[in-house]
């Protein structure tokens, strides 16, 4: 595997977290769980989401919904997946190194 087919996929990958992370952010803004869905299955998809963030978390999926479509708005959407990735791995290091943030 080649590195343009390795950053294809990474792409793909952080694309769909995001498109995820985004979904979630206005479903839960609009109730506690997806219309047409039992408690049951909604659990399901809660620790299933949950376990695929774990596997293939990265800097972005520790985001806060809130913080991410804060972050969205503010000029992420004009950014790859790879960039947005970057920026808040560097961010969140940054806050880390000089005691910022949480």
């Amino acid at each position: 595997m080649n590195i343009s087919q390795t950053m294809s996929r990474i792409g793909v990958v952080l694309g769909t977290i995001g498109a995820i992370a985004v979904l979630a952010a206005s479903a839960q803004a609009a109730s506690s769980k997806p219309a047409g869905m039992s408690h049951p299955e909604y659990q399901a998809l809660t620790i299933r989401s949950d376990t695929l963030n774990e596997l293939h978390g990265n800097a972005v999926t520790r985001l806060s919904p809130r913080v991410f479509m804060g972050l969205y708005m503010a000029g992420a959407n004009r950014m790859s997946p790879q960039e947005f990735a970057a920026l808040a791995a560097r961010s969140e290091a940054l806050n880390i190194r000089y005691g910022l943030g949480r």
